[in-house]
């Protein structure tokens, strides 16, 4: 879980300044890591035909994701770096459920679900952090 500090210092708030800025344009690409929660949540039940829409909206975000990371540096790295570790959660997660959708029997050991139950926490406790974050800056 994230914690937030508050530097009392000129040189910390400029840099919380800087972080909150960051988490506020990286709110859309948040967003998107929270629709991968509720496509990979769906995706657990059963993965038919019809949910290659799900999977190629699954790809597309974090493809998104990652290109917005890529091109937008978080001014703190480990949170960059956290939320870096997230998409490649969902990567991850996207060619676990294609291996599934191929081979129902064998392609799942059973730890598929917990992937998504984690990446769901993570999901939800960077969301926390970044209302968190803002929520401290109108203080």
């Amino acid at each position: 879980m994230y914690v937030a500090t508050v530097s009392t210092d000129a040189g910390g708030r400029a840099k919380r300044r800087l972080l909150l800025n960051w988490f506020s344009e990286a709110s859309e690409t948040i967003a998107d890591l929270g629709v991968c929660s509720v496509i990979a949540k769906s995706l657990l039940t059963e993965i038919t035909e019809s949910d290659l829409t799900a999977l190629r909206t699954l790809d597309t975000l974090t493809r998104d994701a990652d290109l917005w990371l890529l091109t937008h540096p978080c001014p703190e790295p480990k949170h960059g770096e956290h939320v870096a570790s997230i998409v490649a959660i969902f990567v991850d997660l996207g060619s676990l459920f294609e291996g599934v959708r191929r081979d129902p029997a064998g392609a799942d050991d059973g730890k598929l679900s917990m992937k998504v139950k984690d990446a769901c926490h993570l999901v939800t406790a960077l969301q926390v952090f970044a209302a968190g974050l803002e929520e401290a800056s109108d203080d």
